[in-house]
């Protein structure tokens, strides 16, 4: 998992927002990731050990790009602008 510049991150996650490409949550995130409908991944620090496993596993088959961020849920919830935890978000392709 590549770690990323926090301001980089941050315009990116704002950028995909605006252009509503952004999935919020595990389950949605798992789903259209076997699908094969995202581009890109990224995971909050505190994330649960069997959700990054399950997802590293659908990276190796449909090559998704996973990001492992410095943020913890709050603070991820915080930079998207949501009042709640984000552990998971999807970038649709």
């Amino acid at each position: 998992m590549a770690k990323k510049n926090t301001s980089t991150l941050g315009r990116e996650l704002q950028l995909q927002a605006a252009q509503e490409k952004l999935v919020f949550g595990t389950k949605q995130t798992l789903k259209l990731s076997k699908l094969g409908k995202l581009a890109k991944v990224i995971v909050s620090k505190n994330c649960q050990d069997f959700v990054k496993e399950r997802l590293t596993y659908y990276s190796s088959i449909s090559k998704l790009e996973i990001v492992q961020t410095p943020y913890s849920s709050e603070q991820l919830g915080a930079l998207c602008k949501k009042p709640f935890t984000v552990s998971v978000i999807g970038i649709k392709l």
